[in-house]
């Protein structure tokens, strides 16, 4: 959780903004000004930004136009001679080697600092730039932040919630009614953070029920490049199955790390052919779910603290009808660069949702680049009486990156029966370059008989006593049935970008069985996109069987045109898109879908939808809309629609609250990384582009779009303001 520092936002106030009023040849009490120029006598200096007033400034200190940290910097009589520590040069990733400093002191002229290189202070905005020859510089991967200049945050407390209400009532046969309320909170004190993350889920005719799926305080720390964590949580998937536990983990976090040194959440896609509901869930918890409108949605920003579990996917369409699907999630070991470790450590005891015998266990993983070619793994899971053991390797070759690994595991059951079992796994991932095809994930596993994963080892010993949720569309237990006993494993999914203007083709494959059973479940999907001057088109076609060898079949030709009009300055700009979606399964026609969406208001707050459907299924139509309105404070939806059989509501409310030193500030949206921007006085400026996330009256908003351990540019814009309130310099990094 990131703000600007207190000195920044005084500043900001002090020295960028002022009411417009007041600018004339007033005189003014310098007692009240900063740095150097407290108690100075104004009329004897000079005020040039690249001679600045002496005295200590807080300074964003750029090298070689990249952005290295804030720093206070003490600013000599003669900027040249400004005193540089070696330590701080360090920090800022510039060689000190050959330098010497000045006297018996530790300070470095600034001016020596950039050999035959330059630098220019700019105290307008508060920034030093240094030009350095490259030769002197230790390179920074563009956006990454040195540890040394990593922010911990502000104390304060959060939460983001999400609240919705879903409601069908059906002419024959009665009514149904979802709720579903989640909270991801947390706080921050001290360079410590608390995270919980807590559902309540209501279903038709049960009581409902509130479940904590993680609970945990954590710590970042900078030398290891890792994590410690302690609480409910969850170990790693890349070794071995994922597997919640309450206890401690230690892990390198490859957040920070430059990009180029890290190592996949699954996309979620489907079509909805009325305003419907998308739940999807992950060991038995809902991890996500949401009201979209007719046609294809797309989900990418899963938070998922299962690791590689499979997500059970549900739409729930207005008129009742429920589509069901899986999503293999199988997160594969990754190539690492030469040098470059991953390691991970987890202790503690199982908590497997209705599970009441529970298990002790020890996790160890370790992943190494041992050079340019080869990576090498491996990992141990031990508990009484379980124990597995992986060794694996992966291979960076002219054909693609593979990995291959084996895992025994041994596993005795309470009832004194004992499994000794094998698994195997092949995976596969290239890009290529000449044709322009991705293979995303292909993988193939297969276990022998009595193989068993530690989730299946404490399962079994709880299956004769298993306390099943009324409350999930999808129970934990019919993971397991579905799951225990796997043989054969196989995904794959091929992306093709074909030659410009003829678009591109995707295809995945999802294949499994099972010991002692005789059918085999088989999943698979081909699409074409293009785009026709500005129209958008889509061409699908699925095909699935399960294990009772029932097929289902179904074809989609999917239409979108966009609208554009006004130029974004003296008229708004707007935006609307007309699309149609049919659908044909092996009797012909199964359903269409009119719908037209877009944006309204003077700062784009309202998303709105209104759409016609007509299924081949009692040959029915219906008509429906939606309404989404983004407020600086909270994210509102409400949703219609109705036939000659059904009508159907929905509603939600989402957004953050965060409470801190400076008071309780709401926000439209909150993650676990965000910022906290104060300008006092000026009220209605928007960040980044995004004109519903203003500042308050007392000149705070939220934002958070952050990414922890990279530079995030944040920019006021005050072209739609009220406020008298001037802004200079309205661009702040944050790391």
């Amino acid at each position: 959780m990131l703000r600007m520092t207190p000195i920044a936002s005084l500043v900001l106030l002090t020295l960028f903004t002022w009411q417009t009023q007041a600018i004339a040849t007033e005189t003014f009490d310098t007692h009240f000004m900063v740095g150097g120029m407290r108690d100075q006598k104004i009329t004897n200096f000079h005020l040039d930004e690249n001679k600045p007033i002496p005295g200590q400034y807080e300074l964003d200190i750029y090298v070689n136009n990249q952005w290295r940290g804030k720093y206070d910097i003490i600013v000599a009589d003669d900027p040249g001679s400004t005193c540089i520590s070696t330590e701080l040069l360090k920090n800022i990733g510039v060689i000190s080697d050959g330098l010497q400093p000045q006297g018996a002191t530790d300070c470095i002229a600034l001016k020596d600092v950039v050999r035959s290189g330059g630098y220019t202070f700019n105290i307008g905005v508060f920034r030093l730039d240094l030009s350095v020859p490259q030769a002197y510089v230790n390179e920074v991967e563009a956006g990454y932040v040195l540890p040394e200049n990593w922010d911990r945050g502000i104390n304060a407390f959060y939460t983001s919630y999400y609240a919705s209400q879903y409601y069908s009532d059906y002419k024959n046969s009665g009514s149904s009614e979802s709720t579903y309320v989640r909270f991801n909170s947390g706080f921050n004190l001290l360079g410590w953070q608390a995270h919980a993350d807590t559902t309540f889920n209501k279903t038709d005719g049960s009581s409902g029920e509130w479940k904590s799926n993680t609970l945990y305080l954590e710590r970042g720390i900078a030398e290891l490049l890792g994590t410690l964590r302690a609480g409910d949580q969850y170990t790693s998937s890349e070794i071995f199955d994922s597997v919640r536990f309450t206890g401690v983990r230690l892990f390198r976090d490859m957040q920070m790390l430059p990009n180029s040194k890290q190592n996949f959440t699954p996309l979620v896609q489907g079509i909805a052919q009325t305003n419907a509901l998308v739940t999807i869930e992950q060991n038995g918890f809902v991890v996500y779910q949401k009201e979209v409108p007719p046609g294809p949605f797309s989900i990418a920003d899963l938070q998922l603290a299962g690791g590689g579990a499979d997500l059970d996917v549900t739409v729930r369409e207005a008129d009742g009808s429920i589509n069901t699907w899986l999503v293999p999630y199988a997160s594969v070991p990754n190539m690492l660069q030469p040098g470059v470790s991953k390691y991970d450590f987890s202790a503690g005891r199982s908590h497997i949702e209705g599970a009441d015998n529970q298990a002790d266990f020890t996790q160890i993983s370790y992943q190494y680049g041992l050079n340019n070619l080869l990576t090498l793994y491996g990992g141990t899971m031990l508990s009484n009486h379980y124990n597995a053991f992986t060794l694996g390797t992966g291979w960076n070759t002219r054909i693609g990156a593979i990995s291959l690994d084996a895992t025994r595991a041994h596993s005795k059951q309470d009832n004194g029966d004992v499994f000794d079992g094998q698994s195997y796994q092949i995976a596969y991932n290239k890009y290529l370059t000449q044709t322009l095809t991705r293979f995303g994930l292909a993988a193939y596993r297969y276990s022998s008989q009595d193989y068993r994963t530690f989730n299946d080892h404490v399962w079994a010993n709880n299956k004769n006593n298993y306390r099943r949720d009324k409350n999930d569309v999808y129970d934990i237990a019919d993971y397991y049935q579905n799951d225990f006993g796997r043989k054969n494993t196989f995904s794959a999914n091929v992306s093709q970008s074909l030659p410009e203007g003829w678009g591109a083709v995707s295809l995945s494959a999802l294949w499994r069985d099972y010991w002692g059973r005789s059918g085999t479940s088989k999943d698979y999907q081909i699409s074409y996109s293009n785009t026709l001057q500005k129209i958008n088109y889509t061409l699908s076609a699925s095909q699935t069987y399960d294990e009772d060898h029932n097929e289902d079949k179904r074809f989609n030709l999917f239409i979108s045109i966009p609208f554009d009009w006004g130029d974004g300055i003296t008229t708004p700009r707007r935006h609307l898109n007309v699309s149609n979606s049919t659908t044909f399964d092996d009797d012909g026609f199964t359903s269409n879908n009119i719908g037209l969406t877009g944006t309204a208001g003077s700062r784009d707050q309202f998303n709105y939808g209104v759409n016609v459907s007509h299924q081949r299924h009692d040959s029915e139509t219906t008509a429906g809309t939606n309404l989404t309105w983004n407020t600086p404070v909270a994210t509102l939806n409400g949703s219609y629609s109705q036939s000659s059989n059904y009508t159907q509501t929905g509603g939600s409310i989402s957004g953050g609250v965060v409470a801190w030193s400076g008071g309780l500030n709401l926000s439209s949206r909150l993650s676990d990384t965000f910022a906290i921007m104060q300008a006092p006085g000026l009220e209605g400026a928007y960040v980044n582009g995004q004109k519903y996330r203003t500042t308050n009256k007392k000149g705070t908003v939220v934002y958070d779009n952050l990414t922890p351990y990279r530079e995030n540019h944040l920019m006021l814009d005050v072209s739609q303001s009220s406020s008298e309130t001037e802004l200079r310099g309205n661009r702040k990094v944050a790391a």
